[in-house]
């Protein structure tokens, strides 16, 4: 198991010092939700805090602080660092290869371009990465998601607008070099055009590839598959899987496959979560199996799915605010971050186990899992920074848990460029400084290897301009986080 306290920091615009660590686990409540199996909560903070640290890390390995702004370890030779890559950094993937690779992509600023990244080992030092664009910056492209297979071909796929259509791209070595890719246009209703930025692309071990998007306008949920020679464009197929209006807002869910298996998580928009499963003809709504509610939900918050090789399915999500009939001692987990894993017979809630950790607001604006063969690596973002939790077995008690800060305000302010120099307000045709700006993470994505761990996260920027009270976003930057085993 790669330990929290392992956690080194990287920041990908720069190499500046980090800031504070997380704060102090509370104390245990206990609690049976009508909703899902046992839950027990940890409390106030984060399950172990951290102290604060200078650029050259330091610390002991459960509590201290290190460069970079992690709680959670002191600093390594094996890893510490930091390093740029391209600029504003959007819809970050993150996966693990057989051989132990850490493979990322991301989109750029709008109109954009797809850019690819890997990684061997001592994934927190920038010379261990090389990089390189997929796709160029000549249409706009978004939401690219990522797997790769056993046999260590890159698989790839993004959509595009003007017109909206996905494109699939594929390489098979040396994937740093633009002219190694083949790109292959996926015939796309309208009903399956829109991009889905949250969840990823999955690779069954019969080789076909499968992954989620909609139509943007009443949340057709629609999957496309592909189950080989997935350059030829013929071969992929897609259909309706789920249809629910949402409002004008898209339907959360979360997306895993195991074995041949594909798992769904996703938002019902009356009742909470509920959970859907298919072993195939996926792309009819007929083949997924759904279940009843399982989880209250408050609506808007992110939702994150993995599975591990033994197929145990791991969700995490804030609870949101829920409606005032919730059961009291549901509805005392109120925006909190909950952690659940389940075995067998997922349709029955109380087949589901977890944890609510970390402190109240925790996982507001992305979650992230990934899974080992008898734990769980969770990782949160919110406002106020990014936190790490970490079980090594039977992740349904809360003393198996550890955590702690990955970042913090101060330490995204000393690591990222300055917020208020990002210019964007004007008064009288003069540009000037905003009142009040600054860095929030988002959309943690996570993946483990026999390297370590890798965590990937987005920043957005939030201004507010002189005479305004809304603070409106602009572009960020990526944050990878690298734990050695």
């Amino acid at each position: 198991m790669h330990r929290a306290a392992l956690i080194l920091t990287l920041v990908v615009t720069s190499g500046c010092p980090g800031g504070g660590g997380g704060g102090t686990g509370g104390g245990t409540a206990g609690g049976l939700s009508p909703f899902g199996g046992g839950v027990t909560s940890t409390g106030g903070g984060a399950v172990s805090g951290g102290g604060s640290a200078g650029s050259s890390g330091g610390g002991s390995t459960t509590a201290g602080g290190m460069g970079g702004g992690s709680a959670m370890g002191g600093g390594s030779s094996s890893g510490a660092g930091s390093f740029v890559v391209p600029s504003f950094v959007f819809d970050p993937k993150v996966v693990a290869s057989a051989d132990g690779a850490f493979h990322l992509v991301h989109r750029t600023q709008t109109p954009g371009s797809i850019v690819y990244g890997r990684c061997t080992s001592g994934c927190g030092v920038a010379s261990r990465w090389t990089f390189g664009t997929i796709e160029p910056s000549n249409i706009a492209v978004r939401a690219p998601r990522i797997a790769v297979g056993v046999d260590g071909r890159v698989h790839v796929v993004y959509t595009q607008s003007s017109p909206s259509q996905h494109t699939y791209a594929t390489c098979a070595a040396n994937c740093e070099t633009a002219t190694n890719w083949s790109k292959t246009l996926i015939p796309t209703p309208s009903t399956c055009d829109w991009e889905d930025q949250n969840t990823g692309l999955v690779l069954d071990t019969q080789g076909r590839l499968s992954f989620m998007s909609s139509d943007g306008n009443t949340e057709n949920l629609c999957l496309t598959t592909c189950a080989g020679s997935c350059t030829t464009a013929s071969n992929w197929e897609n259909g309706s899987i789920l249809t629910l209006r949402a409002g004008g807002r898209r339907i959360n869910h979360a997306f895993a496959g195991h074995g041949t298996t594909l798992h769904l998580v996703f938002e019902d928009l009356t009742a909470g979560l509920r959970y859907s499963s298919c072993t195939g003809n996926c792309t009819q709504f007929a083949s997924w199996q759904q279940s009843n509610p399982l989880f209250f939900h408050g609506g808007e918050e992110p939702v994150a799915l993995s599975v591990s090789a033994q197929g145990r399915l791991a969700l995490a999500f804030n609870q949101g605010t829920t409606a005032a009939s919730v059961p009291a001692a549901v509805k005392m987990f109120d925006n909190r971050l909950g952690l659940w894993e389940c075995t067998t017979n997922c349709s029955d809630p109380m087949a589901w186990q977890g944890v609510v950790v970390g402190a109240e607001g925790d996982g507001k604006t992305g979650v992230a899992t990934a899974s080992t063969s008898a734990g769980l690596v969770a990782v949160s973002t919110e406002t106020s920074g990014s936190s790490v939790y970490v079980c090594d077995a039977n992740c349904g008690t809360a003393t198996n848990w550890t955590g702690g800060a990955l970042d913090t305000a101060a330490s995204l302010t000393a690591a990222l460029p300055d917020a208020y120099g990002v210019l964007g307000c004007t008064v009288n045709g003069q540009m000037v400084r905003p009142q009040s700006a600054g860095w929030v993470p988002e959309r943690p994505v996570a993946a483990l290897s026999s390297a370590g761990l890798l965590v990937h996260t987005m920043t957005k920027g939030l201004r507010t301009c002189p005479g305004l009270t809304t603070p409106a976003t602009f572009p960020g930057y990526g944050r990878l986080h690298f734990a050695p085993p």
